[in-house]
């Protein structure tokens, strides 16, 4: 399923308490690969554990990449080649069920206004 307009909510207090230890770096590539990964969910594809790819999004490589990948260990879980962070997965599952629910409300008030024309 394809959720385009699932957007995710971004407690900026909960998130800066969450990564307070990060060094600016780090925390610039966690923000990355959240956005990254939130679009990946969008689309309905795994964060594959490709260190090359990981590498692209955050924009590092080399030692600094090793070193930031490392400081950043502790927020995801890595199985059968995926990276995971629950955390997010339950985020994007609440946000698709809102949309979805949203969008059928308005389904919903056309039909009983007798506008039953929706594309």
């Amino acid at each position: 399923m394809n959720f385009p307009n699932a957007y995710e909510m971004v407690y900026w207090g909960d998130e800066l308490r969450e990564t307070i230890g990060l060094t600016a770096t780090a925390l610039g590539a966690y923000i990355r690969i959240r956005i990254a990964y939130w679009d990946k969910m969008q689309r309905n594809i795994s964060f594959k554990d490709d260190e090359g790819e990981i590498q692209r999004i955050t924009g590092l490589m080399g030692a600094n990449f090793i070193r930031v990948r490392k400081e950043l260990a502790q927020f995801f879980l890595f199985s059968d080649g995926l990276v995971i962070n629950q955390c997010w997965e339950d985020k994007f599952i609440d946000a698709t069920q809102k949309y979805e629910r949203r969008k059928a409300a308005g389904i919903l008030s056309h039909q009983k206004r007798g506008n039953m024309n929706l594309s």
